[in-house]
């Protein structure tokens, strides 16, 4: 913990003569924490827990850390590198709920820049052909197909989705009898998206590149199936949440969730142990870090979560005329635990699927699971069926399920007025 004292005696100089009087000193350590390029030499050198520590010194010091956090932590500076629009994007993200993940999720909150790192989006079924026109229209991205893709990303995602119609049964992708070595669990199919800059670096002309990875339930389901945990860090378009951040950042741990396999599978874990991580496969259930058999919850208390400056972004509207509008990120309505699988420790949760919610949820724990049933039971069947434009979509409700699931199993207390928009038969 950095004090007035200990900033002034690492900067005397050799020797007696230069020693200050300590009324010197203080004005000098005053120095230090109002001028940005001074302090800010200090906090980009400390990890975050020591950065904690060293706000709480003094109010002076105290200013100089949220001061450097704002700028460390500009969502729209980081995002810049990728997007000529980054409050563009943002407002995209707040339609359709995509997430950031990958390593350059673990950049952002790791503070670092790894060169020639790509951007990894996650998108919720029935969005994809969006996120795609828009990275292609909006900011001039080339798709690159497969061997096995056609030229034309529209082919592949056509503007047909319909969630209105009951969906077949779906399988949690988290079963540890089917952990094969760095399969994209979770993820239907992924497209790449190229734009050239025009800038040297390294000698070679900078390829800029965007992966969109398409769902099959939910972006955080392919998160939670990642090969390590230190990459298990989501952004959102109003926060940032790392889900294991005293293992990851302050200890520098990663818990291994697949074989590493061979080839690029094994290059894949590897190229983390070379950034600083030391791989685990297994921990104590009492272990703190990881939690084992704990109910988790994305920006729950052993959340890491920086809050964004949402200024300039458009948030969601209402899905239907006949919907009502919420504007949360529905990343933060999931559950999960880690369990023990036979060689390796998994995220267990169960698939929400439904006809009457616009996006799938995550859950672990029956209590939740019979408040969301009694409410499709009880409520939903009292509204007849419409046309997939005018459908009425009720996630609004997943916060008061989720409260009710606390404290009991009944369906939720809808306020009479949330029906007012609604056909009833």
């Amino acid at each position: 913990m950095l004090s007035p004292q200990t900033v002034l005696d690492d900067s005397v100089v050799a020797g007696s003569e230069n020693l200050l009087p300590v009324e010197n000193r203080a004005d000098r350590f005053d120095e230090v924490f109002s001028r940005a390029p001074v302090y800010d030499l200090i906090f980009s050198s400390l990890e975050q827990q020591c950065m904690i520590r060293t706000s709480q010194t003094c109010h002076l010091v105290s200013g100089a850390v949220q001061e450097y956090s704002r700028r460390a932590f500009s969502i729209n500076r980081h995002l810049s590198r990728f997007f000529a629009d980054p409050l563009g994007f943002r407002s995209l993200q707040a339609r359709t709920g995509t997430l950031i993940s990958g390593s350059n999720a673990l950049q952002f909150f790791d503070r670092t820049f790894y060169p020639r790192s790509d951007l990894d989006i996650y998108v919720h079924p029935g969005h994809v052909r969006e996120v795609m026109e828009w990275l292609a229209e909006m900011e001039g991205y080339e798709f690159i197909p497969t061997n096995k893709q056609p030229g034309d990303f529209r082919r592949l995602a056509p503007d047909n989705w319909d969630g209105t119609q009951r969906p077949t049964v779906v399988r949690a992708d988290n079963d540890p009898a089917d952990m094969e070595p760095y399969v994209m669990k979770g993820v239907k199919t992924v497209f790449t998206f190229v734009k050239v800059t025009g800038l040297i670096v390294e000698g070679e002309e900078e390829l800029l590149v965007v992966q969109v990875m398409e769902s099959k339930v939910n972006p955080l389901e392919a998160v939670l199936n990642f090969h390590l945990s230190c990459v298990m860090n989501v952004i959102a378009f109003d926060a940032a949440y790392s889900l294991y951040p005293k293992a990851t950042f302050n200890e520098r741990l990663a818990l291994k969730t697949r074989e590493p396999g061979e080839g690029e599978h094994a290059l894949a874990m590897a190229k983390y142990t070379t950034r600083g991580w030391t791989l685990v496969s297994k921990v104590k259930p009492t272990n703190k870090l990881f939690m084992p058999y704990s109910v988790r919850t994305v920006g729950d208390s052993s959340t890491w979560t920086i809050p964004l400056d949402v200024t300039g972004v458009q948030l969601r509207p209402a899905l239907t005329p006949t919907s009502q509008v919420f504007t949360w990120d529905p990343v933060i309505h999931n559950s999960w635990e880690l369990r023990y699988g036979r060689t390796k420790m998994h995220a267990h949760y169960e698939p929400i699927v439904s006809t009457r919610f616009r996006y799938s949820y995550l859950a672990t724990g029956e209590q939740l699971f019979r408040a969301m049933s009694r409410f499709l039971m009880d409520k939903a069947p009292l509204f007849a069926p419409a046309e997939k434009e005018n459908w009425a979509w009720w996630d609004f409700i997943i916060p008061m399920c989720r409260e009710q699931a606390v404290e009991r199993t009944t369906p939720p207390d809808i306020p009479v007025d949330h029906f007012a928009s609604f056909a009833i038969r």
